[in-house]
């Protein structure tokens, strides 16, 4: 799984930022299932199956199964570190630690 596209959402209500992460593959339930080892993961068995990984003090990360789009929720202070441990999960994630 590749970071396509990253777009940031304006968010007038609190002081985190939220981006959309466009991906060049859908998120599988693998995907999912291997996030649990870096956070709090709360899974949704809806229709479209959703997804809540929480990183205590750091970010959340939300997404639904079977689509290409992740949203990262952060602090602007913590941002740019947030993005960059995104990255090397998926880069872990493709077998290429």
């Amino acid at each position: 799984m590749k970071i396509l596209k990253i777009t940031r959402i304006k968010n007038c209500f609190s002081n985190n930022y939220i981006k959309d992460i466009d991906c060049d593959t859908n998120i599988s339930k693998e995907f999912i299932t291997y996030l649990h080892q870096f956070g709090q993961l709360r899974y949704f068995n809806f229709q479209k199956p959703y997804f809540k990984l929480i990183i205590e003090n750091f970010y959340f990360l939300e997404g639904m199964e079977d689509t290409k789009t992740l949203r990262i929720t952060l602090t602007q202070e913590k941002s740019l570190a947030a993005l960059k441990h995104l990255y090397l999960l998926l880069q872990k994630y493709n077998g290429k630690e």
